[in-house]
């Protein structure tokens, strides 16, 4: 066993685990600043329309400057509702529509209509989430177990020997061979935007901006995983 070689692999995807760990940490504290900004500025903006709005003759000079105002709000408003359209996983979003409240409610009927509100427990009806989550957890843990019998899956395997599309050579060669960094660099030029490719959150947009920083040790990480298989 070579633990120079194995101390690398895991030195690689600890560091890949870290980066991720750190991105989430800046990330969330970015955005409250971003946010408190943002309601910080909606607040000044809609405090200065009002003052123009309580006036009963506007000049030339008031009127471009509730224009140019509202204007401001207006792109405030649609980044907001943007971001709600992007969680809520709605199908279509109309130019210009501004219509915050439709997505955030989406949103939220969204993570409503995912979460399990009752279940039927020995004969009665639990409302309790904490309950509720001990049940799914055990359910699923159950249903998924595995147990293996090799009987059975000899039989399996027999029974769909020649359903079994076969590759060709030169298919098992590239299967079989390393990884290659050109690889990945094609898999990002492809990847479609705003969507996040794992479950870690971090969304094809940052892997494009930061491919050049970060393709080496995310290279080397993945690889590391598939030579410990």
């Amino acid at each position: 066993m070579n633990i120079k070689n194995d101390n690398k692999k895991v030195i690689s995807v600890q560091n890949w685990e870290y980066l991720k760990f750190t991105i989430r940490k800046y990330s969330i504290t970015f955005s409250k600043q971003l946010n408190e900004e943002r309601k910080a500025n909606e607040t000044k903006l809609v405090t200065e329309l009002l003052s123009f709005y309580s006036k009963l003759n506007w000049s030339v000079e008031d009127k471009n400057k509730i224009q140019n105002l509202q204007s401001q709000l207006d792109v405030l408003y649609l980044n907001k509702a943007q971001g709600a359209y992007i969680r809520s996983r709605a199908k279509w979003i109309e130019n210009g529509e501004k219509n915050t409240p439709y997505f955030s409610n989406l949103e939220k009927r969204r993570q409503d209509r995912n979460e399990i509100s009752s279940l039927i427990l020995n004969r009665e009806e639990c409302t309790e989430p904490k309950h509720i989550a001990k049940e799914v957890m055990e359910f699923y843990s159950n249903l998924y177990k595995s147990s293996y019998s090799e009987q059975n899956a000899m039989l399996f395997f027999d029974k769909i020997d020649n359903m079994i599309p076969i590759i060709d050579e030169n298919f098992k060669i590239i299967c079989k061979d390393d990884l290659k960094i050109e690889e990945f660099d094609n898999f990002i030029k492809k990847i479609t935007s705003d969507r996040s490719p794992g479950p870690n959150g971090i969304t094809a947009n940052f892997y494009k901006h930061f491919w050049k920083e970060i393709k080496i040790l995310l290279f080397q990480a993945i690889n590391a995983c598939v030579i410990q298989k």
